[in-house]
């Protein structure tokens, strides 16, 4: 009849909405630029760790973390490499089902710029050593390569570098998208051993094609852990 409802409750009850699927992925909640500073001096509050961002200038070091952040200009590429020579700092915060994570990124200067003032190039040196000695916040450093070339002999000297102050490597592999599918795995295998290092321990990343973004994510929530 019309007009008439069901006896039944259950049937006369407004449609429920779908429980939220859980997030399985990391994902970044809100990121912000914090100081900039010549060389690292633990003067920040709080006491969130610190992941590092090292190569060449021009290898796509502000493109990674423009990349992660979902986000054009929080680190800004310069049209001049070599020209920024300051530690950039960031306060970032992660989330994974529901949970929340903070840690700094440390975007530090490119190097590598033949036409760098001999000065910058002297200043690269004693700015790395600032961030690396007696630095408990630091847990990893991110080390670009450009898959594109066999890593230089300053590339090899910085992973020694952190070799030696036994800090945390993750080998990142930029520019994916510009060397053909068929030729990836000749250029990741000369890459690793110009690196001196596993060729599974690199994280191939591409910003044009959204690879690598997901494992670069679970390896940061992992160090923010270790506050």
């Amino acid at each position: 009849m019309s007009g008439t409802t069901s006896g039944n409750p259950e049937e006369n009850a407004p449609p429920q909405e779908e429980p939220a699927a859980p997030e399985t992925e990391v994902t970044i909640l809100a990121s912000r630029f914090v100081t900039s500073m010549p060389r690292w001096k633990d003067t920040l509050e709080g006491n969130e760790p610190l992941v590092c961002f090292a190569g060449r200038s021009n290898v796509g070091k502000s493109t990674l973390l423009n990349t992660l952040c979902g986000r054009r200009q929080l680190a800004r590429v310069s049209n001049t490499p070599g020209r920024t020579q300051l530690i950039n700092i960031f306060h970032i915060t992660l989330r994974k089902d529901g949970v929340k994570r903070m840690i700094l990124f440390g975007d530090l200067p490119g190097y590598g710029y033949a036409k760098a003032p001999g000065d910058v190039k002297k200043k690269w040196i004693p700015m790395m050593a600032s961030v690396l000695r007696q630095n408990p916040r630091l847990k990893a450093v991110l080390v670009l390569l450009d898959i594109r070339h066999t890593p230089t002999a300053q590339d090899v000297d910085l992973l020694e570098l952190l070799e030696s102050n036994e800090v945390p490597i993750i080998p990142v592999a930029t520019k994916c998208d510009q060397v053909t599918r068929n030729q990836f795995p000749k250029h990741l295998r000369q890459l690793a051993e110009g690196a001196g290092v596993p060729h599974e321990d690199i994280r191939p990343f591409s910003a044009l094609k959204k690879q690598g973004i997901g494992e670069l994510l679970g390896d940061l929530w992992e160090l923010a852990a270790e506050a």
